[in-house]
């Protein structure tokens, strides 16, 4: 029965990522519906069981880097993409306890309200849209699995330094193969886009290093992540 769950598994999530690529050209408008129906229908079928079996580690990962650039638990934070609330409890058993959540996905934050983990919760698209938050109110934003053609672009930057107060973080990871294979990740636009901002005083580029995105225990399989640390320096 394992076995057969797995199979399921890897045969719906590679419907979904050739599904989200095919929208990479799409009008914003049409991917965001896209996605919101996706994830709709995922959470209604066992989203965060999937992901268990999947040994999706980006969340416990993410939350690894989080405290070691971020040591007072009092910091606001402000869960981007929050998805189901799985980076949020992981904050959580690290002790934070001035979390937010931020998603697109109405389905999403009503599921994450149940783990009890954050305190405010906004249902917004992360883009270059203006947020419904103040300049300043985070001490770091943090996303983990978001960045794609269909998900969060490189253009949301400029809302998440708003936001961010200065000497805050910014600290979210990348799925490997997203940065092969998207287009607005690939050949090193994303990380062209940062040394941008770095090369403006607007944020310092700390640290980039590969960790664990999935690791399954029943056919073995590791995919990796990129996870990025930016300091934010100023509104510039």
């Amino acid at each position: 029965m394992a076995e057969v769950d797995l199979q399921r598994i890897l045969t719906e999530i590679e419907k979904r990522r050739v599904r989200c690529r095919k929208q990479e050209s799409a009008a914003p408008e049409e991917s965001l519906q896209m996605m919101r129906d996706m994830y709709a229908e995922w959470i209604n079928n066992d989203y965060d069981k999937d992901m268990e079996v999947l040994g999706f580690k980006s969340p416990f990962e993410l939350a690894e880097t989080i405290s070691l650039f971020i040591s007072d638990k009092n910091s606001r934070v402000l869960d981007c993409a929050s998805g189901t609330g799985l980076l949020g409890l992981e904050l959580k058993k690290r002790g934070y306890i001035r979390i937010d959540a931020l998603d697109a996905s109405k389905e999403s934050l009503d599921y994450s309200r149940g783990k009890q983990v954050y305190t405010n919760y906004f249902c917004e698209y992360l883009g270059h849209n203006r947020l419904p938050i103040e300049n300043g109110t985070y001490d770091a934003i943090c996303m983990s699995a978001a960045f794609g053609n269909t998900h969060v672009r490189p253009d949301c930057f400029s809302e998440l330094l708003r936001i961010t107060k200065p000497g805050g973080y910014v600290i979210f990871n990348v799925r490997a193969e997203n940065l092969i294979l998207d287009e607005c990740c690939k050949s090193g636009k994303l990380d062209d886009v940062i040394h941008k901002m770095a090369a403006k005083g607007k944020v310092e580029f700390l640290e980039k290093k590969r960790h664990v995105y999935m690791q399954c225990e029943q056919n073995g399989n590791t995919e990796y992540c990129y996870a990025f640390v930016l300091r934010v320096i100023g509104n510039k």
